[in-house]
């Protein structure tokens, strides 16, 4: 039996305010939940297609989680290589002059 969008959305948020009636859950748990029964919804009920929806939400959240350490990790390494550059410069430095005396 297929429902029209109203009736998904009015039986979604029947599950939710019966969800609501018990206790209240944490704020990130109800934005969440808010955002499953929108993905459901938005799939016409079709369950595989609304855990590839939470799937691409949830990559999208961890890579964006994940694209300031990046950014700190390869700012540590441009350090170190310069560091190391350095040094490398100085000691070549040194055996040049100690070659010319």
């Amino acid at each position: 039996m297929f429902l029209t969008r109203p009736q998904q959305q009015q039986q979604h948020q029947n599950c939710l305010h019966d969800l609501h009636q018990d206790d209240e859950p944490a704020p990130k748990l109800k934005f969440w939940l808010h955002v499953a029964d929108e993905l459901f919804i938005s799939t016409n009920g079709d369950s595989f297609a609304t855990v590839r929806s939470v799937v691409n939400v949830c990559q999208h959240h961890f890579v964006a989680m994940l694209f300031p350490i990046i950014i700190i990790i390869i700012i540590i390494h441009i350090i170190i290589i310069v560091i190391i550059g350095f040094s490398r410069v100085r000691s070549q430095k040194g055996n040049v002059q100690q070659s010319i005396e």
